[in-house]
């Protein structure tokens, strides 16, 4: 079934927000001993570009995508995510 009802962008906002609220809980709840010993300066920004600009704004395109794709090959190429993920941390050692 396709949804053309609704703003990929307002999604994918949507997805962000609760993402980044329960990690926030998360943290706080089991890793906030740690918080001391972080070095901010040097890991803010690392975590601003793979947090908002990579995973944010692959989820958006993805969810783009997905508007114009029909369901049985959306499903297909959503299930080879972690494939190609394992791929590509094998041949580059990311």
């Amino acid at each position: 079934m396709r949804t053309t009802s609704t703003s990929p962008l307002s999604l994918s906002f949507m997805l962000g927000l609760t993402q980044g609220t329960f990690g926030l809980i998360w943290s706080l709840l089991f890793e906030h001993a740690t918080y001391g010993v972080i070095n901010w300066q040097a890991g803010l920004w690392p975590v601003i570009v793979l947090g908002i600009l990579s995973s944010f704004g692959a989820q958006t395109l993805q969810i783009v995508g997905q508007r114009y794709t029909d369901p049985v090959p959306a499903g297909v190429i959503l299930m080879t995510e972690s494939m190609f993920g394992s791929i590509f941390f094998g041949c580059f050692g990311l």
